[in-house]
């Protein structure tokens, strides 16, 4: 009996090891009555997992409480009655993210949070962990997700100081409320969701969410490459295929001179290259402005679907020598005149204008 144990022991060791290196982002919602923000260290959720960030609390529960966050330029929107904390304290940072909550208080009490913006962390599908409860155990609600499954739940997160061992998942699309304190959407895709909190018996509310990234191994991956050839009006921007995924995708360059992330239609110019490609590609860009910074990212396409780069770069075009034509001199007398000159071309950036001037051209 004592050997299975140790077994198993080291199962759940080396499995909870595993799961630290999950691509995962994570959200908790921390409380102004008791101000506990996760260290930037901060390894926590059922997957367990670094990359949380905190809110900064809220206003008083009678004034409301609501804000946005971002992370790995994933926004959050959020709002609700107020915020309030559990008895789960500070001593690890599973306590940290179920301590702080955003709070559904009253009759007509509401939470929401609004998630944009998530292909810029993940290319392909993802799971949503939703943490909840409130600090008194028993009380009942759902989680919605909007244009997706509906959890019930019974609040299970006072436990002073108990965590990670007291996580609990509903898996309830019904009315059974069973005692749970996180809800786990899987295998979900798209730029943005909506969580909303429905009050049942009493005031309860969302401790945090976790986003974890699941590799979809058909899909192409691509990285970029700092521009070369930089002239003031041309540039070539390059990337590489990392992994081909189930066939050789396509490539199409987006450019701007502001940077769009994944956002298609946000970007000023793209350019499909030709054919398919498992190593190096580039694309020669002309007739760019002088002087002017322009921001690329990288898109793949194969037969399993469409995958961007983790980033977007950079570069500037050069300043271009400007173009300047004399005017003729005017208001001519014994011992003054007048000469100027017009700037036909600043080259990307205004130029300094000196005159000469003498008895003999120079």
């Amino acid at each position: 009996m004592k050997i299975k144990q140790l077994i198993l022991y080291l199962f759940l060791f080396v499995f909870s090891s595993s799961s630290s290196i999950a691509d995962s982002i994570g959200f908790s919602f921390n409380s102004d009555r008791d101000d506990s923000p996760m260290p930037n260290d901060a390894v926590a959720g059922v997957v367990p997992s670094d990359g949380w960030v905190s809110t900064v609390g809220g206003n008083s529960a009678s004034a409301g409480a609501n804000g946005s966050i971002t992370n790995r330029g994933v926004r959050v929107d959020w709002s609700s009655n107020g915020t309030w904390n559990t008895n789960n304290g500070k001593s690890n940072a599973d306590n940290l993210l179920m301590n702080g909550y955003i709070d559904a208080i009253g009759g007509a009490g509401s939470a929401q949070i609004i998630i944009n913006d998530i292909n810029n962390a993940f290319n392909g599908s993802y799971d949503l962990y939703v943490y909840f409860g409130s600090d008194g155990n028993d009380r009942t609600g759902k989680i919605e997700l909007e244009g997706g499954k509906t959890y019930s739940f019974r609040t299970f997160s006072q436990q002073g100081g108990n965590f990670p061992a007291q996580y609990e998942r509903t898996t309830d699309t019904g009315n059974g409320n069973p005692r749970s304190n996180y809800a786990l959407f899987e295998g979900l895709t798209g730029d943005s969701q909506t969580l909303n909190l429905i009050r049942g018996s009493s005031n309860s509310g969302f401790h945090g969410i976790q986003i974890v990234g699941k590799e979809d191994p058909g899909l192409a991956s691509v990285e970029l490459q700092s521009a070369t050839l930089v002239r003031s009006n041309s540039a070539r921007i390059r990337g590489r295929v990392t992994n081909i995924g189930n066939d050789e995708p396509s490539i199409t360059f987006y450019f701007g001179t502001s940077d769009a992330g994944t956002d298609k239609q946000g970007w000023e110019n793209s350019i499909a290259l030709p054919g398919k490609y498992s190593a190096s590609f580039f694309a020669q860009l002309n007739n760019l402005e002088p002087g002017t910074e322009y921001f690329f990212r990288a898109l793949a396409a194969n037969s399993v679907g469409d995958s961007w780069s983790p980033n977007s770069l950079s570069f500037e075009t050069r300043v271009a020598s400007p173009e300047i034509v004399n005017l003729t001199a005017s208001q001519i007398d014994a011992t003054s005149v007048t000469m100027g000159a017009q700037v036909m071309a600043t080259g990307g950036e205004d130029p300094e204008v000196i005159i000469y001037y003498g008895r003999s051209d120079g």
